[in-house]
């Protein structure tokens, strides 16, 4: 394995890598990620990273490689910060963040997201990866409370992990604003079908006021910076 993936990643480090080369890799990924065996995912991962470090991925097979990366973290305990790191450098590198929802419920899965979250961001930027779990969080949270998106993670665990979030990672400012204008603008859209059914505005007042509030004490001001 240490020979397999050495000799990948010096090729991937040297080669111009076109389709044709990324067309012969992805059976050999796909088959890794698929793995029972740890040193071979493993290794994947780490292929799949220096793959997304030396070229720009088409979009359809970032999401691919996002949702199957995903998908092998609750089969694979040992290597949960491995493969949240290899999903991370996948966002941080490529030009889209719209990878689709599957990553996004595998993740909520993940037990201690947040820990591991924050271990990795005391020492690289995660800042995009940031970007796409906290949009999803935030429209899962406001639009499940209509029945919407069913098929995604609860409003409740979505409301812990978010609040987890606040609580033990610092946003950046572009971050921080990002959030506040993605809360207002949810809120506002759900407003729009739901104005008349005072008794749901109320409802989904009540239910992210305390989210609100704990992202306002965090970021003094932010609303007033976002407007």
């Amino acid at each position: 394995m240490s020979f397999y993936v050495s000799s990948i990643v010096s090729a991937l480090d040297t080669a111009n890598i076109s389709d044709m080369l990324v067309a012969k890799l992805l059976p050999y990924i796909q088959k890794g990620l698929k793995t029972s065996l740890v040193e071979y995912k493993s290794s994947t991962f780490i292929i799949i990273c220096q793959l997304a470090t030396k070229s720009i991925i088409a979009p359809s097979l970032i999401n691919a490689l996002a949702s199957q990366v995903s998908r092998t973290l609750l089969k694979t305990p040992s290597l949960l910060r491995e493969g949240v790191g290899c999903l991370i450098i996948l966002l941080q590198t490529q030009q889209s963040l719209d990878v689709g929802k599957k990553p996004f419920i595998h993740l909520c899965k993940v037990p201690d997201l947040v820990g591991v979250l924050k271990e990795i961001s005391s020492l690289y930027d995660i800042s995009s990866f940031l970007e796409y779990l906290l949009l999803n969080l935030v429209s899962t949270i406001i639009h499940s409370s209509a029945g919407e998106d069913a098929d995604v993670a609860g409003p409740v665990v979505c409301k812990e992990i978010l609040e987890a979030i606040l609580q033990n990672i610092t946003l950046d400012a572009d971050l921080s604003k990002m959030l506040a204008r993605a809360f207002l603008e949810e809120f506002l859209s759900f407003g729009k079908h739901y104005l008349e059914d005072t008794n749901k505005m109320a409802e989904l007042g009540k239910s992210i006021l305390p989210l609100i509030r704990l992202l306002e004490t965090k970021y003094v001001g932010i609303y007033y910076i976002v407007w």
